[in-house]
């Protein structure tokens, strides 16, 4: 195996969930681990971590800033109460990309999703 170093309310609440016990450990070296590599695509590469039940998807961090960037400035249209469907929508197709390809990779593996797949 290769080795790698609703609603906005539900979403909130969701989100609050999931982050609340998130542990961020820095290491003084990298560690070298062995991990299931189910995909290798550029910037949604799918792999799972030892000890994790499902896969997850790894992010560049180039990608991941923008990312973050796009919602800040989303963020700050509203504020400032300016028309913001078509960015959203923008930001909405490419994280449903992500997650088609996360979908399709899970699945010709044979694998559940580690949520239930919304009706669209």
């Amino acid at each position: 195996m290769p080795v790698f170093s609703g609603s906005l309310f539900s979403a909130r609440i969701s989100a609050d969930r999931t982050f609340s016990n998130l542990e961020f450990n820095t290491m003084d070296k990298p560690k070298t681990i062995t991990v299931d590599v189910f995909s290798e695509a550029t910037n949604a590469a799918v792999v799972r971590m030892p000890g994790r039940q499902f896969p997850g998807v790894v992010v560049q961090g180039d990608t991941l800033s923008t990312l973050v960037s796009d919602v800040r400035e989303l963020c700050e249209q509203i504020e400032a109460g300016g028309d913001v469907l078509e960015d959203a929508r923008f930001l909405q197709e490419r994280l449903e990309q992500l997650q088609s390809h996360y979908e399709s990779v899970l699945a010709s593996h044979g694998l559940s999703l580690p949520y239930v797949k919304r009706s669209e």
